[in-house]
C-alpha cells in the first residue's frame, strides 16, 4: 500500500482518540481505551486503503467517523454480548468490524463479494488483532457453509432494498435470531417475507444530524 496523500490522510492518528470518544458519546457509549485502540486500528488500515479501493468517499477522519463510525455504533447496544452475527456486504467494515470490537465475544462474519474489499477487510482484521472476525469472500448465495447458518443475528448497511435484505437473511437465523438492516428514514417502509415477527425500528442521528432508522425483525419459525 502507498503512504497517506494528501488532504484527510495527513490528519494523526492520534487525532482519532478524541474524534473515537466523541462518537461513542454520540451513542451513549462509553468506549474504553482497548475499545478505542481496535477503532482506531480499523480506521488507521482503511485510511491507508482508502486512495487504492473506494471504501467510503470521505477524505477526512473526522468526516468517515461522523457518518460511518456514529451509524455502526447506534445498533451496537443491540446486539448482546454472546452469539454470532454475519455483516452482508461488509465493504469497509461497517458495521462488522466495529461490532468486534465492541463485542469481543461475538463471532463476527465479514461476508463480501468484491475480492478487493474483501483483501481490505483480511488486512483490517489483522491490524486489529480482532480474533473474533472473519472474512468469507464471495456473494451470500455462493456460502453454503456452517458458518452461515442457524446465526443470531444477521446485519446490512444499505447493501440491498428492505425487503430483498430481510429475504435473504431468513434462512441464515435461527428461529429467535434478529435481521438488522441499517437505513435511511426514507427507505424503512418495508413488507416483511412470512417467517418473522413484528418489525421494530429504532430512529437516530448521525454526528452531522443526519436521520437513520435501524429496522429489525426476529425469525418465528423455521423456513
Amino acid at each position: 500500500m502507498s503512504p497517506r496523500g494528501a488532504g484527510g490522510e495527513r490528519e494523526a492518528e492520534a487525532s482519532l482518540a478524541p474524534l473515537l470518544t466523541e462518537a461513542g458519546e454520540a451513542v451513549g457509549i462509553a468506549l474504553s481505551a482497548e475499545e478505542r485502540l481496535l477503532l482506531q486500528r480499523h480506521l488507521e488500515t482503511l485510511l491507508l486503503w482508502r486512495p487504492r479501493i473506494a471504501l467510503v468517499s470521505q477524505t477526512r477522519p473526522s468526516e468517515i467517523v461522523s457518518k460511518h463510525l456514529v451509524d455502526c455504533l447506534a445498533v451496537v447496544p443491540f446486539i448482546s454480548d454472546e452469539g454470532v452475527l454475519a455483516d452482508l456486504g461488509s465493504g469497509g467494515g461497517f458495521p462488522g468490524l466495529v461490532i468486534a470490537a465492541l463485542r469481543p465475544r461475538v463471532r463476527v462474519l465479514l461476508v463480501e463479494a468484491q475480492r478487493r474489499k474483501a483483501s481490505f477487510l483480511r488486512a483490517a482484521v489483522l491490524h486489529m488483532g480482532a480474533r473474533n472476525a472473519r472474512v468469507l469472500e464471495g456473494r451470500v448465495e455462493d456460502h453454503a457453509l456452517r458458518e452461515l447458518r442457524d446465526l443470531d443475528w444477521v446485519v446490512a448497511r444499505a447493501v440491498w432494498p428492505a425487503g430483498e435484505f430481510f429475504a435473504k437473511a431468513l434462512p441464515l437465523l435461527r428461529v429467535g435470531g434478529t435481521a438488522l438492516a441499517m437505513k435511511t428514514p426514507g427507505e424503512a417502509g418495508v413488507e416483511l417475507p412470512s417467517g418473522y415477527g413484528p418489525m421494530r425500528r429504532h430512529d437516530y442521528r448521525l454526528g452531522g444530524g443526519e436521520a437513520r432508522a435501524l429496522l429489525m425483525a426476529e425469525k418465528e419459525r423455521s423456513t
